[in-house]
């Protein structure tokens, strides 16, 4: 496969243009996100505050597991 700047700048233009929206995860707080809303696919950001362990929690709602 070639690449010249003309198809790595397309190809980033139309990664950013196609590109999931991050949901924000807040600690402490539930979070829950639409997979049907989003075509399958959920991109989840969250920075921790301060803590020795993180443990996440994904269930799954209304589906076969």
């Amino acid at each position: 496969v070639t690449r010249n700047n003309v198809s790595t700048r397309v190809a980033a233009e139309s990664l950013k243009y196609k590109k999931t929206p991050a949901q924000i995860l807040r600690t402490g707080h539930y979070s829950t996100a639409n997979l049907k809303q989003n075509h399958g696919l959920i991109n989840f950001r969250y920075r921790p505050e301060h803590n020795g362990t993180t443990e996440f929690l994904v269930i799954a709602c209304g589906g076969g597991v």
